[in-house]
């Protein structure tokens, strides 16, 4: 049998000639075999599409559908140097981790060049590679900029990988009387919680926005109406924002937000509830919470300061859109009525800027007690979170760097649940405490947890 294997596509053919000194037979026997090469599967490389008003910033992301074996390549973006310029490139994390390095060039008004290179290739995901920052110039036309994308990426041996690409753009818009106040989806004048509730109704599959009320609720420009702009008019209503990113003022945060593992964690609470608590950082969200069909998942109580919405898809499935006005975390309270004991959650969480990151996690009510506290650092207080697995003796302490008492803040038994302490930073004498590096410690009847925590002034 004759094996070979071609490094391209197309038609191919290979011989193998043997030579011997065996009395009685040939002195050579020539093999030969011939086959197909099937071509490797392009990779689909998309451009993405931003709105944008004038003077305001589109982020256009550069995505690849899979980047395994991707170790460099050479970019060009080209572009209506009339309409807009080109004032920085990010590097997403996919590149990042691979330490794939970028050479950028913007000295050329219309294109974008950028060359990548790394000793290793990628070695999964799919996602943006690059996100290409503009300005929209304040006498750019209203209308839509073609991005038109050229070059080649490349494997580690130096190789180019076949590849399809798509062209974006950037959609110019003119917010004025004509178009109506951008942010205000109701049509009454005033940007407030009430459009607010619109734009996240309509992200929930609740309401359906008209174009021209989509429109005026993409107030972060970036071509969707979503809960990053709920979240965004919400700030703006409560007098958080003075003025939208699509605006032109409150520029978006370049490249993906970045969550802690601990940005979302199930809890089990008092009398049979759970908490989906969502950290600080999370300003909003876009879940489909999946759990056992034969199990009932009942929301209890929305959180203070929010605006939340849930839709029961089907059985076994519900989502929620929330978006938060205030800083601070978010726990939604749920009654689960039945046998399951975690949920898969999947969908998106948004920063405070609107910007959102796909999450997929299947999250399982602890077993265990455990201590946390946020913020942390701190200045001058915090609040310490702890569950307990089951019911009994509680005591919570705090202790300096040299192990000596500063604070006792529980000491009596207690159900099996999640609890929160405030500390004020203040010894048992009401004295404020020094900067340093203190620790809370969690003793019950069965364990300790020791968590630290760093006072800064």
């Amino acid at each position: 049998t004759l094996t070979f294997s071609p490094t391209s596509a197309g038609a191919k053919r290979a011989s193998l000639t043997l030579t011997h000194n065996a009395t009685g037979s040939p002195a050579t026997l020539a093999l030969s075999g011939a086959g197909r090469a099937a071509a490797t599967p392009a990779l689909r490389v998309s451009v993405g599409t931003a709105r944008s008003g004038r003077s305001g910033t589109a982020n256009i992301p550069i995505s690849v559908s899979d980047a395994r074996g991707i170790a460099g390549g050479d970019l060009t973006l080209t572009y209506d140097a009339t309409a807009l310029t080109a004032v920085n490139v990010v590097v997403e994390k996919l590149v990042q981790d691979a330490s794939i390095t970028m050479a950028l060039n913007l000295d050329t008004a219309g294109q974008v060049k950028a060359s990548l290179a790394g000793a290793n290739a990628i070695a999964s995901g799919s996602g943006a590679l690059l996100t290409v920052v503009f300005e929209v110039k304040p006498t750019a036309k209203a209308g839509t900029v073609t991005l038109q994308l050229t070059g080649s990426l490349k494997d580690q041996n130096g190789r180019g990988l076949p590849a399809t690409v798509s062209t974006g753009s950037v959609v110019i818009s003119v917010a004025g009387a004509a178009a109506g106040l951008l942010g205000d989806v109701n049509g009454d004048k005033v940007v407030d919680a009430g459009d607010a509730i619109l734009v996240l109704r309509h992200a929930a599959g609740l309401a359906t926005l008209s174009t021209a009320q989509r429109d005026l609720g993409d107030v972060n420009g970036d071509g969707a109406t979503d809960t990053g702009d709920a979240i965004l008019i919400l700030r703006k209503a409560a007098g958080r924002l003075a003025r939208f990113p699509r605006e032109g003022v409150a520029r978006l945060a370049t490249g993906l937000p970045i969550f802690d593992p601990g940005a979302m964690v199930l809890r089990r609470g008092s009398e049979g509830e759970i908490a989906l608590e969502l950290g600080p950082e999370v300003w909003g969200a876009a879940l489909i919470l999946s759990h056992d069909p034969e199990t009932r998942l009942i929301q209890t109580s929305p959180p203070a300061g929010t605006l939340l919405s849930d839709n029961p898809v089907r059985p076994g499935e519900l989502q929620l859109v929330l978006a938060k006005a205030e800083e601070g975390p978010a726990v939604l309270r749920f009654r689960l009525e039945g046998p399951a004991q975690t949920l898969r959650v999947e969908g998106r969480l948004y920063s405070d800027q609107g910007q959102a990151i796909s999450v997929t996690r299947t999250l399982a009510l602890p077993t265990a007690t455990a201590l946390g506290n946020y913020p942390n650092p701190f200045n001058p207080a915090t609040t310490l979170r702890y569950q307990l697995a089951e019911a009994g003796p509680v005591r919570l302490a705090i202790y300096n760097a040299t192990g000596t008492q500063v604070r006792l803040l529980v000491s009596q038994p207690q159900a099996a649940g999640v609890y929160e302490v405030v500390w004020d930073g203040r010894d048992e004498q009401g004295r404020n405490a020094a900067s340093g590096l203190y620790l809370g410690r969690l003793e019950t009847g069965t364990t300790q947890q020791t968590q630290k925590l760093l006072l800064l002034k």
